[in-house]
């Protein structure tokens, strides 16, 4: 989604430095894309539905960037979403994607069981994020934690792993770097 800090990052960095770059967004919470819409006149913003396929056309960007979707998502529909980043990003595009790794997992209060299930099979569900509970997702919106192992294995069938950058979001959220090969 597109959050505030964001949308200052959209403005300063992407459409400042690069304003000739055409640059989209897309979000399950309208709220966020209305925002992006009245102050972001730039992009072009649209919600989405929260399972692929998009609208959008294929291989059409050489940059996504996708801040806390990851951490979101169950494993299921984590597969289904890098199949569409991959038919949405140019051979040769980047991916800048963030996971909930072993720095969260230290901070979240997790249980020891919880954790051994985790390292043992790379990927954990920790239940339901109401924070979107007025966009009724159902069970859609989870806590969900990686290991890098298991991002190297699972994405690694999607795209190049370029590097794994522990706790690069607010020293909070790791951040995969992929790119996408022919």
């Amino acid at each position: 989604g597109v959050t505030g800090v964001q949308r200052v990052l959209f403005r300063s960095y992407f459409h400042d430095f690069h304003p000739k770059s055409s640059i989209t967004g897309i979000d399950i919470d309208s709220d966020n894309i209305q925002w992006c819409k009245e102050n972001l006149p730039f992009g072009s913003f649209s919600t989405i539905s929260p399972s692929p396929p998009t609208p959008l056309e294929d291989g059409l960007f050489d940059l996504i960037i996708g801040i806390s979707i990851f951490t979101h998502l169950q494993e299921k529909d984590e597969f289904l979403w890098l199949k569409e980043l991959k038919r949405l990003s140019a051979p040769g595009g980047i991916l800048l994607m963030t996971v909930h790794g072993m720095e969260t997992v230290a901070r979240s209060g997790i249980q020891g069981s919880l954790i051994e299930k985790l390292l043992k099979q790379g990927f954990l569900d920790g239940g339901l994020n109401s924070n979107l509970d007025s966009l009724k997702l159902g069970d859609y919106y989870r806590n969900t934690f990686h290991t890098h192992n298991f991002i190297k294995e699972n994405w690694g069938k999607y795209f190049t792993i370029v590097d794994i950058i522990p706790g690069y979001i607010g020293n909070h959220q790791d951040l995969v770097v992929v790119q996408n090969n022919p």
